[in-house]
């Protein structure tokens, strides 16, 4: 029986979308999104120690919820440490960096979360030859939408179809038409 390959990727580009950066003169036209900087994508699936993914409908509340994702990795050099000054992303750990998640079947990718990151926690060794492990907790973009404050949907009209209202309040939002 095989195995599905899970894959676990974060984007230090800034903004919703995810797709890689294009800056003029360079890129994929139709694939990259426009940007003012190069795009740094980090592979992280080699040393990912478990993942945790929860999203939908509280039953027990009756709400729906805002995805959430924790994805723990080992990190001895202290990489993703964002107190770690001589770390390769330094300035970069900040919240709302792009996270996420797919698994490779069959020679299939399937996505399986896609989100922001709100917290690292890395772990304090308490002997030398203790593993260290940075935590990364993201949200949705359920957690965006229930953060943007849309008083008037000044593109909506009496009579809007439910597609295009929704559509009417992502563009207020500024969402990527790409990401609908």
């Amino acid at each position: 029986m095989t195995v599905p390959v899970i894959n676990a990727f974060i984007n230090f580009s800034t903004g919703p979308s995810f797709g890689a950066a294009m800056v003029l003169d360079s890129g994929i036209l139709g694939t990259n999104v426009l940007s003012d900087a190069n795009t740094l994508i980090v592979d992280v699936s080699d040393v990912v120690d478990g993942i945790t993914t929860m999203r939908g409908r509280n039953a027990q509340a009756d709400t729906f919820q805002t995805g959430t994702l924790t994805l723990r990795i080992v990190d001895q050099n202290g990489d993703f440490n964002p107190q770690n000054a001589s770390g390769p992303y330094y300035g970069l750990l900040t919240p709302m960096r792009k996270v996420q998640i797919t698994a490779t079947y069959g020679a299939v990718e399937y996505p399986m979360f896609s989100g922001f990151i709100t917290s690292y926690t890395t772990t304090t060794p308490k002997m030398a030859t203790d593993v260290v492990y940075t935590t990364i907790t993201a949200v949705d973009a359920f957690r965006l939408f229930q953060n943007s404050q849309v008083t008037n949907v000044t593109l909506a009209s009496a009579g809007d179809l439910p597609g295009e209202r929704v559509n009417a309040i992502l563009d207020e939002i500024e969402w990527p038409p790409s990401m609908r």
